[in-house]
């Protein structure tokens, strides 16, 4: 297994390398807190044991990760600590704001987490140029609690098949063109050019009049009809376990 930090601004750090393979590393234990935590919507039932099983839905990825940041030089820790706080200040800026991604790649497959700064990175107590070595605490936050696969992308007849433990609202991809659709509950509607290009069908995004926001619960199937092969469906598979 090995995980990736891919930043916003470009660069790519091996956590589970060692000091001759990466610049930034995170030390052992430090990736058991990146998931999210399960709450059941179980239903108790008067005069009777147990419940009646509910759903599972997931909190937010909310934690701390320490980052251990290796140099060979005083000079390359200075470039690199504060190369490092920026990209994780980058996550939550007024403009072009760009997430920090975890790259899982287990014996499920690749899988990404999204992450972005949780609160406020703590303060300097040493000049970075000092030294060889630093520790740095990250708070990071996955406001989906759910790592994400790779996108699937297809055209025409499209059918989903949800694998992960979380909802899947796929992306209606226009390609500069227009058509009708068929959603999977046999709603038509018009994805037209003054529309955006990507059309969001989760309803916490959705804002486009006449769109159904259908998903996909884990273990559906659910099938929508494009027209033409230039409209898409994009989604993703979302699971709890992205480690295997």
């Amino acid at each position: 297994m090995e995980v990736t930090l891919v930043t916003g601004t470009g660069e790519e750090y091996l956590l589970t390398g060692s000091e001759r393979t990466s610049k930034v590393l995170a030390p052992e234990g430090a990736l058991v807190t990146l998931t999210g935590e399960a709450e059941r919507s179980d239903l108790t039932v008067p005069a009777r044991s147990g419940v009646v099983p509910g759903k599972r839905r997931f909190k937010p990825v909310d934690t701390t990760i320490e980052f251990l940041l290796v140099a060979e030089s005083h000079e390359e820790m200075e470039r690199l600590y504060w190369s490092f706080r920026r990209a994780w200040l980058k996550t939550v800026a007024a403009k072009d704001a760009a997430p920090c991604v975890f790259r899982i790649d287990g014996a499920r497959g690749t899988f990404f987490v999204d992450a972005v700064l949780g609160g406020v990175l703590p303060g300097v107590d040493v000049e970075p140029g000092r030294r060889l070595s630093m520790r740095l605490e990250v708070p990071v936050f996955n406001a989906r609690g759910l790592a994400r696969s790779a996108a699937f992308v297809q055209s025409g007849t499209v059918t989903v098949t949800n694998t992960g433990d979380g909802v899947i609202y796929p992306k209606i991809r226009r390609n500069g063109t227009y058509g009708y659709i068929v959603s999977p509950s046999g709603a038509r509607f018009h994805a037209g050019t003054k529309m955006p290009d990507v059309i969001d069908t989760d309803p916490m995004v959705l804002r486009e009049d006449g769109i159904p926001p259908e998903g996909v619960e884990p273990g559906d199937t659910a099938t929508w009809e494009l027209p033409g092969s230039r409209i898409e469906l994009e989604w993703c598979q979302l699971v709890a376990d992205p480690w295997g």
